[in-house]
């Protein structure tokens, strides 16, 4: 094939070329970006297009419960103190304003 029967490539419009600019560029990190979009837009377009016309075949139902793995509560004086007493223990069930612990007042006397 003579070089005269080739194809021509058109050049880019003018207004897009000077919009564009660094797209035009033949430095290599313009190269690298150019081929770098060209990949995200391929994967994008791809996996979106994939994802937007497939068919959800069957799924797989099965049967399970949810159990909660603990119901311990932290409790925290705002302020710290000495437990002077302890009124309940592990596993207890507690209520709504039941006493939990007594702080030691001997600590909070020194501090006045």
């Amino acid at each position: 094939m003579s070089k005269s029967a080739r194809p021509n490539k058109t050049p880019p419009k003018p207004w897009l070329k000077n919009a564009l600019s660094w797209l035009w560029s033949n430095d290599s990190i313009s190269k690298h970006i150019r081929y770098g979009s060209a990949l995200v837009a391929i994967l994008v377009f791809g996996l979106g297009g994939w994802a937007a016309t497939s068919k959800i075949v069957g799924a797989v139902i099965a049967q399970g419960s949810v159990a909660v793995d603990s119901n311990v509560k932290k409790v925290q004086h705002p302020t710290g103190g000495v437990v002077g007493q302890l009124y309940v223990h592990d596993g207890d069930h507690v209520t709504a304003g039941q006493l939990l612990i007594r702080l030691d007042e001997t600590a909070s006397r020194s501090d006045l």
